[in-house]
């Protein structure tokens, strides 16, 4: 994972602190965003990751099948890479 790679984050109750924290860029996913936002941020070239600390309440509101695309499992966040 590079510095310059874009992530989506979901669920941030603040916005934008979890990019912070991980020193990255990329936009935020809150509760209220809709099926069709989320999947134009995940089609965007540019975003290479998906990192969630609820992946369970993503799968419910998002569905997907991102099952096999797990780079990373730490302290109940999982990482998910995109696009290579």
């Amino acid at each position: 994972i590079k510095r310059t790679d874009k992530f989506i984050s979901a669920f941030d109750p603040t916005y934008c602190a979890s990019l912070y924290l991980m020193d990255q860029i990329g936009v935020a996913v809150y509760d209220g965003i809709s099926k069709e936002e989320v999947d134009a941020y995940i089609k965007t070239p540019s975003v290479k990751y998906l990192v969630l600390n609820d992946s369970a309440k993503f799968n419910k509101l998002y569905p997907n099948n991102f099952q096999d695309k797990v780079v990373l499992h730490h302290r109940g966040l999982i990482v998910y890479k995109l696009k290579d």
